[in-house]
């Protein structure tokens, strides 16, 4: 059996076709999906560089320091050595010496 040479192009030729017919488009849909993510995440970053451009670096600065005095106890009562985070605090607590007014403590900003 002899196979002319233009009956086996075309025979390659339609298989070529069906193939390319029936990708999975799976993995473009993968890579598609990771595009996206990769631009919601660029476009993430810009909002917030786009939101901290309105702020000053003295006001971030003043932020700043003022979280980091709330993290630690900034007022201590003199008489009984106890530190608190703020005044507040230390109106909800009596003070242990003998020496304060209705309990009240004697607070020193650290």
């Amino acid at each position: 059996m002899r196979v002319s040479p233009p009956t086996l192009l075309s025979v390659a030729i339609s298989l070529v076709s069906i193939v390319n017919a029936h990708q999975d488009h799976a993995f473009e849909a993968r890579a598609y999906v990771d595009e996206l993510t990769a631009r919601e995440e660029a476009y993430n970053a810009l909002e917030r560089r786009e939101l901290f451009s309105d702020i000053s670096t003295r006001e971030l600065i003043d932020e700043v320091s003022d979280r980091l005095e709330r993290r630690y106890a900034n007022w201590m009562c003199s008489w009984c050595h106890v530190g608190f985070i703020n005044k507040g605090d230390a109106k909800k607590v009596q003070c242990s010496n003998g020496n304060s007014k209705k309990g009240e403590h004697n607070l020193k900003h650290m």
